[in-house]
């Protein structure tokens, strides 16, 4: 899969005509063990994950990051929750620290939702 806009991570907030937040999204560029990744991850205005998405990434064995039976796991997961492959994270069985960079990426972005988002309206 092809690195797209791998020069800085980006956050969004989607916004409803009455102001209100209807979804944030963040896109982080992230160390991966071959080379970098870019995942992009959307949260509802409650903290919940709605979509986990690997942009782009060059691991030759971590190749199943991008794949749905992988990311599936953080749909509805919290920003609060650990991201820690073996404890709230199924990592990929010989891809370990693709899973790893995945988790950290997730980490950033959470971050980021309570740091900008969480409480405002």
């Amino acid at each position: 899969i092809p690195i797209i806009n791998l020069s800085k991570s980006s956050f969004t907030i989607t916004k409803a005509a009455d102001g209100k937040i209807e979804k944030s999204c963040t896109v982080v560029v992230q160390k991966g063990k071959e080379g970098p990744m870019s995942v992009g991850t959307c949260f509802n205005p409650n903290g919940l994950i709605e979509s986990v998405t690997i942009l782009g990434h060059e691991e030759e064995r971590g190749k199943g990051i991008s794949e749905q039976s992988f990311l599936k796991q953080f749909k509805s997961k919290k920003v609060s929750d650990a991201f820690v492959v073996g404890k709230d994270v199924d990592g990929i069985s010989g891809a370990t620290w693709s899973s790893n960079y995945v988790s950290e990426a997730l980490r950033k972005s959470s971050f980021g939702f309570t740091k900008f988002v969480k409480g405002k309206k």
